[in-house]
């Protein structure tokens, strides 16, 4: 008899695979693909498999982040 051990990756790692990295911003892979593919996210190929650099998905967390009063045209807010 054998066991299949699955850990789920180290918070702390520097460097992440597509789907860990995905699962990290909360998108699919599909979508970290695309992301990846118009140059929004770095990623680096090594070998056949693609990586990503947890500073670099932060980075682009917050380029991407809401600023506080600019959601007033989807809420019907008037100025």
């Amino acid at each position: 008899m054998f066991y299949i051990v699955m850990h789920e990756p180290d918070p702390a790692a520097e460097w992440l695979g597509t789907t860990a990295a995905a699962r990290y911003l909360g998108i699919t892979p599909r979508t970290l693909y695309r992301l990846i593919d118009h140059g929004e996210v770095p990623a680096f190929a090594m070998g056949r498999v693609y990586r990503l650099r947890r500073p670099d998905l932060d980075a682009y967390l917050e380029s991407v982040r809401v600023v506080p009063g600019t959601l007033g045209h989807l809420h019907g807010a008037t100025a």
